[in-house]
Order: C-alpha cells, then sequence, then structure tokens
C-alpha cells in the first residue's frame, strides 16, 4: 500500500487531490502525497490511528510536517483530532477552501485546465526551440556560399 502511495508523490505528472467530507487516516496519507490539494467547506480530517493504538505505515509522519510544520504535524498525530477545511487552509494543508462540493469540482477542473495549457505551451515552445537550435547548428556546421 505504501507503494501505492509513494507512487502518486514520484508522478511526473501533477497530481491534484481534491476533499469533500471526511479525509481521515489512510486519505490524509493520500492527499500529502498530491501536490496541489483542495476542499470543501464541509471537509474535515482526522489521523485516526493514535485512537486505533497503531502505527503509521503509509508515510504519513514524514510527509505531513513538509506540509503542516513539525510541530503542527506532531499535535495532530498525537491527539487524532478532527480539524477543519479552513483550519486545514490555515495549516497550509490544502490550498483552497471552496464553498462547496460543486464548486470545488469546477475549481479543480479549471486548475487542472489550466496547466493542461500551460504544460502544452511549455512543451511546444520547447520543442519550437529544439527545432529552431538544430537549424542553427546546422547552418554553422554547413554554411552556405
Amino acid at each position: 500500500m505504501q507503494e501505492a502511495i509513494t507512487a502518486l508523490e514520484c508522478c511526473r505528472k501533477p497530481v491534484i487531490a481534491a476533499v469533500h467530507g471526511a479525509c481521515i487516516g489512510g486519505a490524509i496519507d493520500l492527499i500529502t502525497a498530491c501536490d496541489i490539494r483542495y476542499c470543501s467547506s464541509d471537509a474535515f480530517f482526522s489521523i485516526k490511528e493514535v485512537d486505533l493504538a497503531m502505527t503509521t505505515d503509509l508515510g504519513i509522519l514524514q510527509r505531513l510536517p513538509s506540509n503542516v510544520g513539525s510541530g503542527n504535524a506532531m499535535e495532530l498525530a498525537l491527539t487524532g483530532r478532527r480539524f477543519t477545511g479552513s483550519e486545514a487552509k490555515d495549516l497550509c494543508l490544502v490550498s483552497k477552501v471552496f464553498t462547496s462540493k460543486e464548486a470545488l469540482e469546477e475549481g479543480v477542473k479549471i486548475v487542472a485546465d489550466v496547466m493542461v495549457l500551460n504544460l502544452t505551451w511549455h512543451s511546444h515552445s520547447f520543442h519550437s526551440f529544439i527545432y529552431r537550435l538544430f537549424f542553427v547548428l546546422h547552418a554553422l556546421e554547413d554554411p552556405v556560399g
């Protein structure tokens, strides 16, 4: 299971998490491996391993401090308390809180579309640059007349 979550973290494409409702235990493991995280205003979060007296093995204790800071990660992991989407935003666990599930879905779609356009444009620009560079180098090697 840890390999599946780590695969998200290592993915060469941006991975976006959209949280609506409960994000508890393994779900937090999953979203901390994502590049960008959003939630709806009714989302709530909790690291439940402490309540279940079990050790986490999916990487949350390694990933969470880089998102929320060491002290906050420790407090959340040791208390297992429930926290809201707005607190998740304050902790920098999520980038934005949307007013509803529908707004979340629409917002994430817009972000994904913008990313695709930017990546496509940059990819096209890079290929155009390489293409032009090839002709410049070719011209230097084999000058005309």
